[in-house]
């Protein structure tokens, strides 16, 4: 394949890491825009689960994993907050159709995109192929209810 080929179809080599959770993040938003409210968030994990379903280990974990010595870790993080924030913008317009506030729809749909993203990074980190991404997620979840910084007024 040539380089004006190749780069028809992906715009940086990085790009073909993330193919594979790019078409879930995308099934993801077709999804998440078509729903037209979620009040108690039912359809968001639904759908969010459904993104992480069945995950196999796929050179984006590889990469994960090996980032610093393959000198990708700059390039990698910008990656993950690309897809995080695609993610989110979906996740954010469902919770304002939903009658959430601006500030809150946006805080809400970075915490569980974040939960997706990381979901996928401790799964690669943690040696893709034991345990599931879905697990992770659900521990992500779980996370959502704990996290610091919570119940103080300011």
């Amino acid at each position: 394949m040539s380089r004006s080929s190749f780069f028809n179809y992906f715009s940086s080599k990085s790009d073909v890491l993330w193919s594979g959770l790019d078409d879930r993040i995308g099934r993801a938003v077709d999804d998440l825009v078509v729903v037209p409210e979620d009040r108690d968030g039912t359809h968001v994990r639904r759908i969010l689960s459904e993104l992480v379903e069945d995950f196999a280990p796929d050179s984006l974990a590889l990469a994960m994993t090996n980032s610093s010595a393959m000198g990708l870790d700059d390039e990698l993080e910008q990656d993950a907050a690309l897809r995080q924030a695609r993610l989110a913008a979906a996740l954010a317009d469902l919770a304002r159709r939903s009658g959430v506030t601006a500030l809150t729809a946006d805080i809400a749909a970075a915490t569980w995109a974040a939960a997706v993203v990381a979901a996928v990074r401790a799964w690669a980190e943690s040696g893709a192929g034991r345990g599931s991404v879905g697990d992770r997620f659900a521990d992500a979840v779980r996370a959502i209810g704990r996290l610091p910084w919570g119940g103080t007024e300011t």
